[in-house]
């Protein structure tokens, strides 16, 4: 009887975990729509940076860094952070016109993480020889969970 009763209970966890790592480990992703809030090759932050911004305090801070060198400076793009997030990357200085940077897509992989994939592009030909800060901001249905940028190649 004890020996039916251990194996029963064996079995049972087993099943029970088996369940559980099933749940844990799910990968699957799935597309979130995104709209660009900012599109630009003429940023004031020169240094590269993924951005996750998660409140007003915080964005007025990053746009104002954004456009510390326009005069007068525009304002910011108005975001309901109730609602929404940004979710930002900035190439960091570049050498000419010829280099920008493309949110491609947003992804909730699992309930687990925000996927934003992006890929740094240059054009062939002639570029205007201007020092470029390229930049690329989208706005998602606010989500609390983790953040990873991953730069396409």
């Amino acid at each position: 009887m004890f020996k039916r009763m251990v194996s029963a209970f064996l079995s049972m966890a087993a099943l029970i975990g088996t369940g559980c790592s099933q749940q844990s480990t799910d990968n699957s992703a799935q597309p979130l729509v995104f709209e660009t809030v900012l599109q630009s090759q003429q940023s004031a932050i020169t240094t590269a940076r993924q951005v996750t911004v998660r409140d007003a305090s915080a964005w007025t801070s990053l746009w104002h860094e954004h456009t510390t060198n326009d005069s007068p400076a525009p304002p910011a793009p108005v975001v309901d952070f109730t609602k929404k997030l940004v979710l930002g990357v900035f190439l960091g200085q570049r050498p000419n016109l010829c280099y920008n940077v493309a949110v491609e897509s947003v992804e909730m992989v699992g309930k687990q993480k925000i996927a934003v994939k992006y890929r740094e592009m240059k054009s062939s030909g002639s570029c205007l020889q201007a020092v470029a800060n390229p930049v690329h901001c989208v706005t998602v249905d606010r989500q609390n969970l983790p953040v990873e940028f991953i730069e396409l190649k």
